[in-house]
Parts: C-alpha cells; sequence; structure tokens
C-alpha cells in the first residue's frame, strides 16, 4: 500500500471514529434528556396524586369551649368536614361566619395545624336570665343584653325577669348587676320582677322562701353577701330583707305599720308628692330598730371578714 493510499484509510478510520464519538454523545444527551423529562412527568404525576390523596384532606376536626353550640351545627355552617382540602379553608372567613351566625359566641378562633387538623375554639358569653314575654314564653338574655334565639341545648338555671323590656336603662343596669354576682348567688334566685309603677326597685324571690328588695341599678355589691346574710334570717317565707337603704328585715306587721304611717303623713302633709321611701323609712325607724340593727351588724361583720 503506497504512502497516500495510507494516509486515505487513515482519515477514513479517524472520520469513522469522529462519527461514532458524536453519535455516541447525541445518544447520551438524548437518553439525559429522557431521564429529566421523566423525572418532571413522575413529579407532576406524584403531586397530583397527593393533592387529590386523603394525605391533604382534613382528617382530626376539633371543637372547645361549646356548651350551647353543638359542632355538628358549626360545622355544618362553616362546611368542614373531611373531604375538604386544607388549603381550602381560610380561618378569618371561618371565624366571621361563625360570629355573624351565632351572637352567643363571645370570641373565636380558629387554627390549621400540619396538613389534617383544624381547631376551632369558641368562647360562649354568659347566660344571665329568662324573660317572660307575654306569651307566656321564656327567651334568654345574654351578658350582652341581647337574646338568645336558638334551642336551649343545657338548660341554665337563671332567674326568671318579669317587666324588664319596658325600660332599657333599667334592663341593662340590672343585667349589669346579674352579670357581677357571684354564681353561687345568681343560681339561688327564682325570679325577679321589676313593678310597673316605680322600676328603680326590684323584688327578688330567692329559692329558699326570702324575698329580697333591692335598688334595680345598684344590689350586687349586697347581695352578694346573702349567703351570710341568710344565716341569720329565721323566717324567710314571712319576711323581706330590704336591701335598698341599709340591710334590715321586713314582716307583715311592719309593713301594715309602714303603710298606716303612710296614710298619717299624708293626711298631715299638704303636698304628698315629697313623701319617698327615705321619709317613711326614717320616720318608721323605732319599728324597725332592732330587725335593722341585727341585720346591719350581721353584714358589716361579714363584710370586714371577707
Amino acid at each position: 500500500m503506497n504512502k497516500k493510499n495510507r494516509n486515505l484509510l487513515e482519515k477514513l478510520n479517524k472520520n469513522a471514529t469522529t462519527h461514532k464519538s458524536a453519535i455516541d454523545r447525541f445518544k447520551r444527551k438524548r437518553k439525559k434528556e429522557i431521564v429529566i423529562i421523566s423525572s418532571i412527568l413522575a413529579l407532576l404525576l406524584l403531586a397530583f396524586w397527593f393533592i387529590n390523596s386523603s394525605h391533604v384532606k382534613l382528617k382530626y376536626i376539633n371543637v372547645y369551649g361549646l356548651n350551647q353550640l353543638t359542632e355538628k351545627e358549626i360545622l355544618e355552617k362553616t362546611n368542614i368536614n373531611n373531604t375538604v382540602k386544607i388549603w381550602e379553608i381560610k380561618e378569618s372567613d371561618v371565624e366571621n361566619t361563625i360570629r355573624t351566625n351565632y351572637n352567643i359566641v363571645e370570641s373565636v378562633s380558629v387554627d390549621v395545624k400540619w396538613l389534617q387538623t383544624i381547631n376551632i375554639n369558641i368562647k360562649e358569653r354568659k347566660i344571665l336570665a329568662r324573660e317572660k314575654n307575654e306569651n307566656g314564653s321564656y327567651s334568654y338574655i345574654l351578658d350582652s343584653g341581647d337574646l338568645y334565639e336558638n334551642n336551649m341545648i343545657n338548660e341554665y338555671n337563671v332567674p326568671i325577669i318579669e317587666n324588664i323590656a319596658k325600660d332599657e336603662n333599667i334592663k341593662k343596669e340590672l343585667l349589669k348587676n346579674l352579670f357581677e354576682l357571684k354564681q353561687e348567688i345568681l343560681i339561688q334566685i327564682s325570679e325577679i320582677v321589676v313593678p310597673k309603677e316605680d322600676s328603680s326597685t326590684s323584688i327578688i324571690y330567692m329559692k329558699d322562701g326570702q324575698k329580697v328588695k333591692v335598688n334595680s341599678v345598684n344590689f350586687s355589691s349586697k347581695l352578694n353577701y346573702y349567703n351570710e346574710m341568710a344565716k341569720h334570717i329565721e323566717e324567710k317565707s314571712n319576711t323581706t330583707l330590704n336591701l335598698v337603704n341599709g340591710a334590715y328585715l321586713e314582716t307583715n306587721q311592719t309593713v301594715i305599720e309602714k303603710e298606716n304611717k303612710i296614710k298619717q303623713i299624708l293626711a298631715q302633709s299638704n303636698n304628698p308628692k315629697i313623701i319617698t321611701e327615705n321619709n317613711i323609712i326614717n320616720s318608721n325607724t323605732n319599728t324597725n330598730d332592732n330587725t335593722s340593727t341585727n341585720t346591719n351588724q350581721n353584714t358589716t361583720e361579714t363584710q370586714k371578714s371577707q
């Protein structure tokens, strides 16, 4: 083989090697592209499966603080269930829905944890009393002054109030005083009657038979000591504990004497309109002195001990 042919053969071999290397590089590049595309598709398929799997749907739904409300009605109103995906829940929307639909809710917070848990914490308002309606039915009054219109799940041991709706100012102050009462005192009240002729005073009927006369707008501070005062009252069914001015007992006899005294004062006075309960009490001091002194002493000793 001459030199010319040898050079030609070497050139052909070199070109073949170069062509083979190019093919190998193309194959490697193609294989790499296939691997990348396959990985992307696999990731997409995995993501699609994951977002539609049970791993991102609510599994643990916890509602705390319920008394009158039920978990079922809360979840139905907010459309929360085990088919809901975690990113479909907006905490502020859930909170607003609960506040808007239930006036018994004082505060609510919603907390989404991890991918399957939601905690709903609710604080219900205090139910202070039952208002007796003209048709004989009852409406429950919240500590906000609003009426609770939903069904009662747990019956509250709260007092019945009559004639309260006629004076909004009296109603507001009376409810404020009920809110300030100790729970052990509040549950002992059977009924509160606001006299139509004079809403400034109210008559409280205790479950132990004692009748208590109070100032409608300021009685919680005195009535909170009822248990201590009641220890010294033997005939609860035949007496009235008057807390309007001081603290003293009225009996049927003292009431009769007071009425007679009123008649005497009215007969002697040229201006009956100036007669007030303070005048009557002051003019009837001798009649109530012993009972008043004993009750005031007991109350004073109790308050000091407190």
